[in-house]
């Protein structure tokens, strides 16, 4: 059995038919791996050594996911995966009972609302720049999806904060808040339908 990988550490080994635990309680959900080869010819499980979970997915490296555990598994200890899955680095997301993964998106209207009564919540837009330059919610900042996993470091204090996720029409936001919340963030907020439900 291979050792413990620190959570968010990728382990560079071949990951084929063999138990990797994933992690070791509430406060660490989630550990990076490897696949590999390309893509893996067999399944692989991925063991869960904490708290009972609800329901568990698989992300790839952008926060999109891949795989969902199925309704007749929830829950259950071992992961089973399945098989072809490409080879790189992908991330188990567990969400517990209490996680902030169920936290309720925020519609247009409402964001509109807290913003014209002086709010100023912190909005992060995963758009690409050049999208950003065509319109953009007032006192956003600009954090593509694509290089969420490098800036974690610059937002680090948003952690325990509302964060406020758009992007075109709310597919890549959805992704950003699943990734966030994995990574502890903890009151991450879709918004529902993107700018395009926004500027309508």
């Amino acid at each position: 059995q291979p050792p413990l990988s620190p959570a968010g550490v990728p382990m560079l080994r071949p990951v084929m038919n063999q138990t990797v635990l994933a992690t070791r309680g509430q406060q660490a959900i989630s550990a990076a791996f490897t696949l590999y080869p390309n893509p893996a010819p067999i399944g692989t499980t991925v063991a869960v050594d904490g708290p009972r979970f609800s329901r568990a997915a698989l992300l790839d490296v952008l926060g999109r996911q891949v795989w969902q555990q199925p309704a007749a598994q929830a829950g259950q200890a071992t992961l089973h995966l399945p098989e072809g899955l490409p080879g790189g680095v992908y991330l188990p997301l567990l969400a517990f009972f209490t996680s902030s993964y169920f936290m309720p998106d925020i519609t247009t209207s409402e964001l509109k609302q807290r913003l014209q009564a002086g709010e100023t919540p912190t909005i992060i837009d995963v758009r690409e720049p050049w999208e950003v330059e065509e319109s953009r919610i007032p006192g956003s900042q600009n954090i593509p999806l694509g290089t969420l996993p490098i800036k974690l470091d610059d937002l680090e204090d948003l952690k325990d904060q509302e964060v406020i996720v758009p992007c075109k029409s709310g597919g890549r936001s959805a992704s950003a808040k699943a990734f966030l919340t994995q990574q502890g963030f903890t009151n991450v907020r879709n918004l529902e339908g993107g700018m395009l439900a926004y500027g309508s």
